[in-house]
């Protein structure tokens, strides 16, 4: 059985074979297994796996749903446009191909990480194949690597066999930017905490929530920002905070707290998924359900006024869209 370490032993026994033509079948077609792997999920439609993927594992399970085997390619650099998985050849039948990435390799002791778990041949299904994020005590503060999934059911027959799997990306990066309202106001770090609140940490190979385990996720960094050379009455302060999130699911509700440390209750307490997918209706892409443009988008930045300790619901952006919330409940 070929193991994930042994990848570039195993292209170099293919080329010798293609070299003298001794994995040959009558129709003269190569025994090899070739598979693609693209990223085009995503809001632009543009295939970003090469931009983005660092290291690729992909899972085979044959037709009753059991582990065949699975194989591993790190790219520190970037794999190139034209990368493809050279494999020895599959035996005619049904095949299911899960393909697993991350924007860069991952220790093994690394904690804090999505975690795939060990699969045993002839004996694992895909429905031993989840993916979980570990967790200190459920909190998550760590900038994590970036997680993509692609599921691809196929039949294969004899000769050269190509297969094609695309993907979607299951994480994102949050922005939060707290600035004052007047240019008269100065904002503290100490004085405002920031949380989001997710059960969205257990999937399946499909990236879908599994059961719902509740985690804090907290900003893996937070720092307060002044412009170089604001005016006496300009606005030239802000409090950032930057998380990076599992995938953001309309059932899952996650919710942004943002808090000041002492008060009874929240300053601001907003479904995140709902907040952060009117965006796509300002994009006009109405094409999308809430979901669809949720998975499709994967970094998200959004901007709260404060004034005198009251927040303005009339100016929230996201992304660059303004976003009016004048009759609903923040907190």
């Amino acid at each position: 059985m070929i193991r994930p370490a042994s990848l570039t032993r195993v292209w170099a026994i293919l080329a010798a074979s293609f070299i003298f033509s001794s994995c040959l079948f009558e129709d003269r077609t190569c025994c090899y297994l070739s598979v693609g792997f693209t990223y085009t999920y995503n809001v632009k439609e543009a295939d970003a796996f090469a931009a983005e993927v660092k290291s690729i594992e992909l899972y085979v399970f044959d037709a009753d749903g059991l582990f065949v085997e699975s194989f591993r390619e790190d790219a520190p650099d970037g794999f190139r446009k034209e990368y493809r998985m050279l494999l020895p050849s599959l035996g005619p039948g049904s095949y299911t191909f899960v393909a697993l990435g991350r924007n860069r390799a991952v220790p093994a002791a690394d904690d804090g990480e999505f975690r795939f778990p060990s699969l045993e041949p002839g004996r694992s299904a895909l429905t031993d194949l989840t993916l979980r994020l570990n967790t200190r005590s459920g909190i998550s503060d760590r900038d994590f690597a970036a997680l993509y999934n692609g599921v691809r059911p196929c039949e294969l027959n004899s000769g050269a066999q190509h297969v094609d799997v695309p993907m979607g990306k299951l994480t994102n990066r949050l922005r939060i930017v707290l600035m004052p309202y007047r240019g008269t106001q100065t904002l503290e770090a100490e004085d405002y905490r920031f949380a989001v609140g997710s059960g969205a940490v257990c999937l399946d190979h499909k990236g879908d929530m599994l059961t719902a385990v509740p985690t804090v996720f907290g900003p893996h960094s937070y720092a307060a920002s002044t412009a170089p050379s604001a005016g006496e009455d300009e606005v030239g302060q802000a409090l950032v905070a930057d998380f990076h999130l599992s995938r953001l699911l309309v059932a899952d509700a996650p919710t942004l707290h943002i808090s000041s440390p002492g008060a009874s209750d929240d300053i601001v307490r907003v479904n995140l998924a709902w907040l952060l997918s009117l965006q796509g209706i300002a994009e006009h892409r109405r094409e999308w359900s809430d979901q669809e443009y949720l998975d499709r988008q994967d970094a998200w930045s959004v901007t709260f006024f404060i004034d005198g300790g009251s927040f303005i619901k009339s100016r929230i952006i996201v992304n660059g869209w303004v976003i009016s919330l004048e009759n609903v409940s923040l907190g």
